[in-house]
């Protein structure tokens, strides 16, 4: 939602009633949207993915906390993003464990990441702690 404000600065002469000068100044508000960055060397890997798993992931990208890349599944989310998908709660699950091993989607003590390389939402700084975290669970 975009707000605009308006403000109109005039000067005028008092004993004529001309107006010398007017000034319009606008002053925006713009709401900040949210936009998810993908990295274009690494996003081969979801064309390889079935559809089943291309729409989980584009599903969820709705459900990507800034700055952690975490992505936030319980019951509820669970039951969106299948609806969103397309797809049953059983199939979510077993295509769920599939983006897992395809380090897609990366668990570290049970918290799930979409992986760093492919997409992120957050600043540069963000994705390079992130980048570090799933590095270091590659090395594991």
């Amino acid at each position: 939602m975009n707000k605009k404000t308006i403000y109109e600065s005039v000067k005028m002469n008092f004993e004529t009633g001309e107006i010398q000068e007017s000034q319009r100044i606008i002053k925006k508000t713009v709401t900040q949207e949210k936009f998810m960055r993908t990295y274009v060397a690494d996003i081969c890997k979801l064309a390889k993915c079935t559809g089943a798993e291309q729409s989980i992931i584009l599903a969820s990208l709705q459900f990507v906390d800034y700055e952690t890349n975490e992505l936030m599944i319980n019951t509820g989310r669970r039951k969106i993003i299948a609806a969103t998908a397309n797809i049953k709660d059983s199939t979510f699950n077993v295509n769920l464990g599939r983006l897992i091993a395809k380090n897609i989607i990366v668990k570290i003590d049970n918290i799930l990441y979409l992986n760093p390389r492919l997409f992120f939402y957050g600043s540069d700084i963000g994705r390079e702690k992130v980048l570090n975290l799933t590095l270091k669970y590659e090395m594991v």
